[in-house]
């Protein structure tokens, strides 16, 4: 089954870039070299959770800082996968499950990081080869409903139950749906693991952009434009 992905997400995703973009540029003195290093340790650290001290150091960052951009770039694909499966009622309990499953699924993205261009436009660019990570996208049509099917029948309630019950009885049956139906595709997702495999790979460019301070930043976007490799929905 095929799921858009990135539309519901696009604000949080900006918000995102922005924020880091404030804390991590790159001086300018050796950008054609930092350039690589900077992608490199950036990618390294948003997905699988590695941590470069030549990249800390370049954009002086700790260890704790690039856990905590590691983290918040996690918990956001959680939101995504939950806005693309339908999953509605969202607690700490689910995210952290479903965080842990993405953490597997990060570990195996595949990527190459190649040296840097400087542009005519005064821009350095990052091509970056990825091969994005099938799991997701193995996911039938049939293998989804029938998740959203047992989880319905997991709480034994008939069409006529349901129609019987109040407001507040229908949304608190609702939520141990919604709950037992994103258990269901909690382990959809792991029994395809085994499978995982990966698409042709895909070309993407990073730019690097000179502010008025002299300062490189990534340019607004290319996070979330690269994200859409990495992972294929």
């Amino acid at each position: 089954m095929k799921v858009s992905k990135r539309i519901a997400a696009a604000v949080l995703c900006a918000a995102m870039t922005a924020s880091l973009a404030a804390c991590d540029s790159v001086g300018k003195d050796t950008m054609k070299e930092d350039s690589q290093t900077y992608i490199q340790g950036k990618l390294d650290a948003m997905y699988l959770g590695k941590y470069n001290q030549e990249y800390l150091d370049l954009v002086d960052m700790t260890e704790e800082e690039a856990e905590e951009m590691y983290l918040d770039w996690l918990y956001q694909e959680v939101d995504i996968f939950c806005g693309s499966y339908g999953i509605e009622y969202q607690d700490d309990e689910l995210d952290d499950e479903i965080a842990d499953m993405f953490k597997d699924i990060y570990a195996k993205a595949k990527y190459t990081v190649h040296a840097a261009t400087k542009l005519e436009s005064g821009n350095y660019a990052v091509e970056v080869t990825v091969e994005p990570v099938e799991v997701l996208s193995l996911i039938t049509e049939e293998e989804h409903r029938a998740v959203d099917d047992a989880a319905a029948e997991s709480l034994g309630k008939t069409e006529d139950d349901l129609n019987a019950m109040s407001q507040s009885e229908y949304e608190e049956w609702y939520k141990a749906y919604d709950r037992a139906y994103a258990e269901g595709m909690i382990e959809l997702v792991r029994s395809h693991m085994a499978d995982l495999s990966y698409q042709d790979a895909k070309s993407f460019v990073f730019q690097l952009a000179e502010d008025t301070d002299g300062y490189y930043y990534l340019v607004e976007g290319d996070l979330q434009n690269f994200d859409q490799y990495i992972i294929a929905y």
